[in-house]
């Protein structure tokens, strides 16, 4: 496997190899924007259901009082 990618990496120009890495790069950093972007979607889905939880309730309500009262100093 090795061998075949050091080949394939001598056949390209420096300036074919470094497009290429680049929009690798590209894409790779959409796919993580995209992915964490779903996962916050669905953890903040679930947080909805846990504030009936009688531990977990009032320590995200009190999470999202610290937060707006940062946000309420900002304006």
């Amino acid at each position: 496997m090795r061998e075949m990618v050091v080949k394939h990496a001598k056949k390209k120009s420096f300036h074919g190899l470094a497009a290429s890495s680049f929009v690798a790069g590209i894409f790779w950093a959409l796919g993580v924007t995209i992915g964490f972007s779903i996962f916050i979607a669905i953890l903040s889905l679930l947080s909805q259901y846990l504030t009936y939880i009688p531990f977990i309730g009032p320590f995200i309500s009190g999470f999202l009082n610290f937060l707006l009262s940062f946000n309420n100093a900002v304006r």
